[in-house]
């Protein structure tokens, strides 16, 4: 499951590969807020997006995602890619080590800018951060709150009322990788140089850091 689309109250929740957005797919949309949403399996960019919703309805949905520290995403989908040997760079991945697939990700146009952003403006209105989950999802429900207020005197289910929604919520966590400490693959100074200037951008923005 990737992004996530609720009509009804107007959220559109954003999912960046390999950054926890499938445990936050599956838990969001069990929650009141996300009754009768629509997920896409898919990992749809918000420009997709914009042309998917009609544009009135999308100027005032509230978008969010998830980021993950660079370095920490690239260990986990290095460790995705060996578990799927259907994978399309799994013989690569397999042979070359992780050295050779973090040259060969460095030289592809992805970037998590290029997700959340169209005409070169950033679109979300919150952003999840993968290291805080559990507490920034929270926050993320507590902007919906308020989001949803603005446009409904209640909070609706979905056709019921709720009048004191529960903003807190349990993640349930799928696709979960092999637990490792993602630092233990950057010994090579060459590899940590590859990640720092492709991702040159999200650590400034973001505050990530190779520790």
């Amino acid at each position: 499951m990737a992004g996530v689309y609720c009509k009804h109250n107007k959220i559109i929740f954003l999912h960046i590969p390999k950054t926890g957005g499938t445990s936050l797919s599956h838990t969001i949309r069990k929650h009141p807020f996300f009754i009768g949403s629509k997920a896409y399996h898919d990992h749809k960019k918000i420009s997709e997006f914009k042309k998917i919703v009609p544009t009135s309805r999308f100027k005032r949905c509230f978008k969010f995602t998830c980021v993950r520290n660079p370095f920490s995403m690239l260990v986990s989908l290095y460790n995705f890619i060996l578990k799927n040997q259907k994978a399309p760079d799994y013989t690569m991945v397999r042979d070359g080590g992780f050295g050779a697939f973090v040259k060969n990700f460095c030289d592809t146009n992805f970037s998590y800018f290029d997700y959340m952003e169209h005409d070169g403006k950033n679109l979300m209105n919150f952003v999840i951060k993968f290291e805080n989950m559990r507490e920034d999802t929270h926050t993320a429900l507590k902007m919906i709150n308020e989001h949803i207020k603005s446009f409904r005197n209640t909070i609706p289910a979905y056709g019921a009322t709720v009048t004191e929604p529960n903003l807190h919520i349990e993640i349930e966590y799928h696709n979960i990788g092999i637990k490792t400490n993602f630092l233990d693959y950057y010994s090579d100074g060459k590899i940590i140089d590859m990640v720092r200037k492709k991702f040159e951008r999200e650590l400034k923005y973001f505050n990530y850091y190779i520790e």
